[in-house]
């Protein structure tokens, strides 16, 4: 049996401008880590030839192109495993939570399947492979920054440039203001689960206006100040960024928020010391990510439903 072990991530600022729609005009730009919440994907051998899949729906079947999973039938067929084998999923954390949950199981899948046929990959291409299954092959409109964060673990920045080409350079020398800075994060439940792919196709359409790019723009323009933010521990700057970050991808899609989800925010911000803060994932749902800071290490003095964490600094691994 192998058993791959794979991280969701928590998307700081510059979201959006990791879709091709965005960065084949303007390169795009992202600071998001991996923590310490995860997929994991177990596959073990069977006695007949059949695929088990054994995840929020479980599926027996005797042709992998009878696969009703997309994902999984895809990565089974890009890497041409036979049948005879059972593939276990258990996840931390629901599907359409907003924590990068389809791309981190795209990435383990890639990462354990290619395992299983005994070809080891980089984690570029564990995450190059991740979103061709997911953005090319199956037409997902969506971004490359998720597939990075799950494959390399860790905080980064990461740089997309108009040709495709993905940059990634670790924050992992500023190890200790990062670490204090996580400490103070939250993650606040505030309902619905959401399908991230009927945000982001239209807000992927939308690039074709100059208004909307426009409004990219200005969401990775608060890297640098995101950055220094986490470089200096100053939270009252982290939490600006995030709440004006929020403020503007609210405007790129007519579905990223509503009544419902902005009176949620507005309960999950009444909270001690909370500085600001921002919506996780495409919108619609999910969690809200709160800089807090009246935390101490290990504290749960936040709202009674909030979720503490840490970084993971390994990406997708086979444990």
């Amino acid at each position: 049996m192998l058993v791959c072990k794979t991280p969701y991530r928590v998307s700081l600022v510059g979201g959006g401008s990791d879709i091709e729609s965005y960065y084949r005009y303007s390169e795009g730009k992202v600071i998001s880590f991996a923590i310490d919440k995860y997929i994991v994907i177990s596959v073990s051998q069977l006695a007949t030839q059949q695929i088990i899949l054994d995840n929020d729906r479980k599926e027996i079947i005797n042709d992998i192109g009878q696969i009703k999973h997309d994902i999984v039938r895809e990565v089974l067929t890009k890497f041409n495993l036979g049948l005879g084998y059972k593939i276990e999923v258990r996840s931390d954390f629901p599907i359409g939570s907003g924590m990068g949950g389809s791309s981190a199981f795209t990435v383990g899948l890639v990462n354990v399947i290619s395992k299983t046929v005994g070809i080891e990959l980089s984690s570029r291409e564990i995450a190059e492979i991740a979103y061709e299954i997911e953005a090319v092959i199956l037409g997902s409109p969506i971004g490359k920054q998720d597939h990075y964060a799950a494959a390399f673990g860790g905080i980064n920045m990461l740089t997309f440039r108009t040709n495709g080409d993905v940059e990634v350079e670790s924050l992992a020398a500023m190890k200790n203001s990062v670490d204090r800075i996580v400490d103070s994060l939250s993650l606040a439940p505030v309902g619905g689960q959401r399908k991230a792919a009927t945000i982001l196709s239209e807000q992927s359409k939308g690039m074709e206006d100059e208004e909307k790019r426009r409004l990219i723009t200005k969401i990775v323009e608060l890297v640098p100040e995101t950055y220094l933010a986490i470089k200096t521990i100053d939270l009252g700057s982290l939490g600006a960024s995030l709440h004006e970050s929020w403020k503007l991808k609210k405007q790129l899609a007519s579905n990223i928020s509503s009544i419902e989800l902005n009176n949620a925010i507005a309960k999950a911000s009444h909270t001690a010391g909370f500085k600001g803060g921002k919506l996780l994932g495409a919108g619609g749902g999910g969690y809200f990510l709160k800089v807090n800071d009246k935390l101490e290490p290990g504290s749960q003095e936040v709202g009674s439903s909030d979720i503490r964490f840490k970084i993971c600094w390994q990406g997708s691994k086979i444990v």
